[in-house]
């Protein structure tokens, strides 16, 4: 994988296949809005970097953007989280230049349930909302006529149907391909050699680029620690000084010894998800 197939934005490394999906909506919204969805889900795993590469993409862009989370969805007031909907779709289609409505983890909204459980009103109020919303998403002279709206979605499993069928909702169906990981992995753990990479990726290979991070700080917290014990207090050193230490003990950390505590975060999180 080489390093053209990615955008460096604000210091993040974004694969430029990515890059280009958000960007065509966001200019189809703009060009041809009767014939192009409202409505764009980014399918993927969590952790698969989803929110934060579409947050970046945006910003890239200059792209005005509001942002809404399923927890935000989650009023059990009559009618609290469609209204809060509404206005957050008439308040980004009003801001002058391109604009665009981002809603997280929409799968985890009211809007959506479980199979097995029963619809309650509040999801059946979202779902008119999203499905006008959708239909007017498609009228030239609306209000939404050129707002493109992405919705990060982790899974389709209780999600409703008539809202994805194809004319109301763009699919992209998201997680980084092997090549992908290694590039990110490598920019994670700089100090580390192209085969101590492909071998961290290998282990750890049904594991989402937020692990990797994850684990990066786990270790770095360690190195921390040891640092304290062996430093007389750490008044007398500057902060670069500090960060010099730090980076010092990273890079004689062995491949083993991360792989090793890699293995304890899964088995930690394991733990976690059994309780």
């Amino acid at each position: 994988m080489e390093s053209n197939d990615f955008i460096e934005l604000s210091g993040f490394h974004i694969p430029r296949r990515f890059f280009k999906k958000i960007r065509s909506h966001v200019f189809l919204r703009q060009v041809k809005p009767g014939e192009i969805p409202i409505f764009y889900g980014i399918i993927g795993p969590p952790g698969s970097g989803k929110s934060l590469q579409l947050a970046q993409c945006l910003a890239a862009l200059k792209v005005d953007v509001t942002t809404l989370h399923a927890s935000d969805l989650a009023s059990y007031v009559e009618g609290g989280a469609t209204d809060l909907l509404k206005n957050a779709f008439q308040s980004a289609s009003l801001k002058v230049g391109p604009a665009a409505l981002i809603i997280n983890d929409f799968d985890l909204s009211l809007a959506n349930i479980k199979p097995g459980v029963d619809t309650s009103q509040h999801t059946q109020l979202l779902r008119v909302a999203m499905m006008e919303i959708a239909d007017q998403g498609l009228v030239k002279n609306s209000q939404y006529a050129k707002l493109p709206v992405f919705l990060t979605i982790n899974s389709l499993d209780g999600f409703y149907k008539p809202l994805v069928r194809e004319g109301r909702m763009r699919i992209l169906r998201w997680e980084m391909s092997r090549d992908e990981k290694k590039f990110i992995v490598g920019k994670i753990f700089l100090e580390r050699t192209e085969a101590e990479i492909q071998k961290l990726v290998s282990v750890f290979d049904s594991e989402q680029i937020s692990f990797f991070s994850a684990l990066k700080s786990e270790v770095l917290i360690h190195l921390a620690e040891d640092a304290m014990q062996e430093l007389d207090g750490i008044r007398q050193y500057s902060a670069y000084e500090l960060s010099d230490i730090v980076d010092e003990k990273f890079s004689a950390v062995k491949l083993g010894a991360i792989v090793k505590m890699g293995k304890a975060v899964i088995s930690s999180r394991q733990s976690e998800d059994y309780v």
